[in-house]
């Protein structure tokens, strides 16, 4: 009997290995390492006779040593394995302890056990799911994911459907428990597997099990839903309405454990469907109607001034519209570019030499400069002020803020009226408008210009006929998009400008020539909801990544997109190969197909919160003719003297966040010195770091770089003015002292704004009183 030969899985605890297990394996997933998509380890569920289960895990090269073939369902005997204390959130059992499977641990299969359950599920009511989403703030993860039971109603068979990724596998039906309803839509693999696994003959109502979920709440609007299953993505909306009649939505997400089965052979679901008959369900129609669910085509709605401000409420819903206007006026131009925050992109303001973020509550010694252009708009109904962004007046002037003042300081014929407002006032333009809450209640008629749009969109848009009723009709999916349109605001400080601004009336306008927007997507909206992105990007950097003995493990890049937003990517060396003789350090490219992951690790080069990896279907092409519109570099350079709280040692928090970009003068710098270390003896090169109040010992390890040698090249004129991207911060004895990574680059006087801003600075402040400006 199991009570002498086996031990029980609610009685292991952590003392010892020699365990020995006879379990159900009721499921079993690869984890994907983000960066590489290689696998890093393999999940099991086991399930034993006294119907406990806990989650076990093994690392491929102790999988490869059990050398253990597995199927689900199946009972093995598991025996060595360590137990462990479950760690993180989401987890796919409620068990406090989980197992990590060794090399010394043996699987074997043995004969099919009727006391061992084939399933274990730990359902959450969905009356239940609205009091854990109200509990849970938003984007916040619960400790365990959740098990949900329901109803299948309206089940749409997989067909293929157009989207903007091309046509793609789409199934979709309704999830209910009599009451609240969830409305399910799979796509791609998963959604053909769920469709064959749906057959005429499931006993009514067929009832479904989704297994580890993972709950969030929005409230205003409605949300898609994103599933995950061993790469196959599914979406699952579910909705109802308050008390106060507001639309409120909860986020169901999945997780790579998660799954869904139809009519399981359980005592769960044949008392689930008695429930729901003795409560008088009666079950929708089991498949929808090919008409009802034909694949509908959102397009965004073209308006008018007019219409916008004597009927605000109308967009309530609609907060992305469309519209087509003559710009007949720079209304101030003084005031045509702000000082932005490096990384979240608000404005700010300087203090004491250095730009203070209130939206990120950081410093930085410098800022990037961004376009906000106020003009008179008139679109033939009305003329009223609207606000051209910066990414609107990069594509019509074809420069950048840092380019334009560069161009003014180094010619005095150049100004910002010939540059910039001669080349707008009187052109046409199709654009998209996201409307504020000031917009939408009436308070403000200052219209935030965000985007670019060409005349086939503008014909192929809806008017604007009637207010839009929050029904669960609509929603606005993942995939059903207006081709050629981005859906992206520059983040600025023009959501405060919340007053009315003067309106006057308009009869007739001038046909100009309209504006034509490249499509593609942009660095700041890609996620890991697909892989088909077509990103247009500046590579500005490129390392390797290696291992002690020198062999390269991963490539790195960072990509830089027109909107100044910069991430991280990498890929395997293997399929570096096919790019290495077409992409090098300057070139802007087309990237498309790549998957994008969490960002990971230690000292991340970028604070962009996700990252890129490119897989064998990514596919890159250059753009040979000169890209205005994106700057060569881009750096979030800390002052030196605050450094301190970058410490690694006294902030471990920093330990696993990200590297430090820094700037100054070069001083003392030493001849190249050799250094025994445990690898053996290593080049180091010695200077000190100044920036005219405060300064630091800086060592650079070899092997070098090119870039670290330039500092001895003399053709840079004196000072030499350096950027340290992507170093590491610590301190000895109290010293501060700056090192490199692998990822570290150094930039000799350098021609960006950020150098010349510098140079500047310390000729005002009689530093430089003897060095030219160059």
């Amino acid at each position: 009997m199991q009570g002498r030969m086996f031990d029980h899985i609610q009685n292991l605890e952590k003392s010892r290995t020699n365990w020995k297990i006879k379990a159900r394996l009721t499921r079993f997933w690869p984890t994907f390492a983000p960066e590489t998509s290689t696998i890093k380890g393999y999940n099991l569920i086991l399930l034993d006779d006294d119907n406990s289960h806990v989650h076990a895990y093994v690392y491929p090269d102790n999988w490869r040593a059990i050398g253990k073939e597995v199927a689900e369902g199946k009972v093995y005997v598991v025996e060595n394995f360590q137990v462990r204390d479950t760690i993180g959130k989401l987890k796919p059992v409620s068990t406090k302890l989980c197992l990590r499977l060794l090399n010394s641990t043996t699987i074997k299969e043995v004969e099919d056990d009727v006391m061992i359950p084939k399933h274990k599920f730990e359902f959450m009511d969905m009356g239940d799911l609205l009091e854990e989403c109200d509990r849970l703030s938003e984007n916040q993860n619960p400790e365990f994911a959740y098990d949900v039971i329901g109803a299948v109603e309206e089940f749409d068979k997989v067909k293929r459907v157009p989207t903007r990724y091309g046509e793609r596998d789409q199934t979709r039906f309704i999830f209910t428990d009599g009451r609240l309803k969830f409305k399910v839509t799979l796509w791609g693999d998963f959604a053909s597997s769920v469709s064959e696994s749906f057959k005429p003959d499931l006993e009514k109502p067929v009832i479904g099990v989704l297994t580890s979920a993972k709950l969030s709440t929005f409230r205003g609007m409605r949300y898609t839903f994103h599933f995950v299953v061993m790469c196959k993505c599914a979406e699952i909306t579910f909705w109802y309405l308050s008390v106060d009649q507001k639309l409120e939505e909860h986020q169901i997400g999945a997780l790579p454990s998660t799954k869904i089965y139809f009519n399981l052979p359980i005592d769960s679901v044949a008392e689930y469907r008695e429930r729901l008959r003795e409560e008088g369900y009666k079950p929708g129609k089991v498949y929808a109607d090919s008409t009802s669910n034909a694949s509908t085509r959102i397009v965004i709605e073209k308006t008018s001034f007019k219409q916008m401000i004597e009927d605000p409420g109308n967009f309530r819903y609609k907060r992305t519209v469309m519209i087509k206007f003559v710009i007949t006026k720079v209304e101030e131009e003084d005031n045509w570019w702000f000082n932005s925050c490096v990384s979240c992109q608000a404005e700010v303001e300087k203090i004491d030499k250095k730009f203070k973020c209130h939206e990120c509550n950081r410093s930085f010694g410098y800022c990037e400069k961004r376009f906000r252009i106020f003009v008179l708009a008139d679109d033939s109904t009305l003329l009223t002020n609207v606000i051209l962004l910066d990414r609107v007046v990069k594509r019509l002037a074809g420069t950048t803020v840092a380019n334009l003042l560069t161009q003014i300081k180094q010619d005095n014929s150049v100004t910002v009226a010939s540059a910039i407002f001669g080349s707008i006032i009187g052109k046409e333009v199709i654009v998209l408008l996201q409307l504020t809450d000031a917009n939408v209640a009436g308070d403000s008629n200052l219209y935030n210009v965000v985007d670019l749009c060409d005349s086939a969109m503008y014909e192929g848009a809806m008017v604007l006929a009637s207010p839009t009723q929050a029904t669960s009709s609509f929603s606005m999916e993942g995939d059903s998009v207006v081709p050629g349109i981005e859906l992206f605001e520059t983040p600025g400080s023009s959501h405060s400008a919340t007053k009315k601004i003067k309106v006057r009336s308009r009869s007739a306008k001038t046909d100009h020539t309209g504006w034509f927007m490249d499509a593609h997507d942009h660095l700041a909206v890609v996620d890991g909801s697909k892989m088909t992105w077509n990103v247009r990007v500046r590579v500005t950097r490129i390392w390797p990544s290696t291992i002690p003995n020198g062999v390269i493990v991963r490539w790195n890049l960072l990509l830089l997109d027109s909107e100044n937003t910069h991430v991280h990517a990498s890929t395997t060396p293997e399929i570096w190969i096919q790019f290495q003789n077409l992409i090098n350090e300057g070139v802007v490219c087309m990237v498309r197909n790549f998957s994008v992951i969490p960002a990971n690790g230690i000292f991340r080069p970028v604070l962009h919160p996700r990252q890129i990896a490119f897989t064998e279907a990514t596919r890159i092409n250059v753009i040979p003719e000169e890209e205005f519109t994106i700057q060569m570099h881009r750096f979030e350079i800390i002052p030196l003297e605050d450094l301190q709280e970058h410490v690694v040692e006294g902030n471990p928090n920093w330990l696993n966040e990200f590297s430090i970009d820094v700037m100054g003068m070069v001083e003392d710098l030493e001849p190249i010195q050799e250094s025994q270390t445990n690898h053996g003896p290593v080049e180091i090169i010695k200077f000190t770091i100044y920036d005219g109040s405060v300064r630091h010992k800086v060592h650079i390890s070899g092997p070098f770089n090119p870039d670290a040698l330039s500092l001895y090249d003399d053709q840079f004129a004196n000072p030499k003015i350096v950027i340290m991207a992507s170093t590491r911060i610590s301190e000895f004895r109290g010293t501060i002292k700056i090192t490199n990574l692998s990822s570290t680059k150094i930039y000799v006087n350098l021609e960006c704004p950020e150098v010349t801003t510098f140079r500047h600075w310390l000729i005002n402040d009689g530093f430089m009183e003897f060095w030219p400006i160059i």
